[in-house]
């Protein structure tokens, strides 16, 4: 039997044959893994992106908006599923900007997070947001 006063929180995602599983004792985990569509139209999802992120597109070429936009994603996803909101959340509100060691502040609560992303080849985009639980 495991015992832990906090208990375990898990996250699963698959896209395309690729799953991600995120469990975490003591902590609230969000997890997306998205197979990089490299047709996607990007008018069409600009909707998710914030001002800031829509700024930035500006600068970057057509291969690199997508796989920003995917970067992009993810992170978001995972942080809201983390939450419990999914995709609820009003992401085009939502700018994740992160230190040097993947720390970022949520906008609402001002509490830490992790958020680590990363990418497998040209055909898969993965992040996970991961914060510590406060336990009685």
């Amino acid at each position: 039997m495991l015992a832990n006063p906090c208990g375990f929180d898990f996250n699963l995602s698959h896209s395309g044959d690729r799953l991600l599983l995120a469990i975490a004792e003591n902590g609230i985990v969000g997890v997306d893994v998205e197979a990089v569509n490299w047709q996607q139209n990007l008018e069409a999802v600009r909707a998710a992106l914030s001002p800031a992120e829509l700024a930035r597109f500006a600068s970057l070429s057509a291969r690199e908006r997508v796989r920003e936009f995917f970067r992009l994603w993810t992170q978001k996803e995972s942080f809201v599923k983390a939450l419990g909101k999914g995709l609820s959340y009003p992401l085009e509100s939502l700018f994740l900007e992160t230190d040097s060691r993947g720390l970022f502040r949520d906008p609402a609560t001002g509490a830490q997070w992790l958020l680590q992303s990363w990418n497998e080849g040209e055909e898969y985009s993965f992040s996970l947001c991961l914060r510590e639980k406060e336990c009685a």
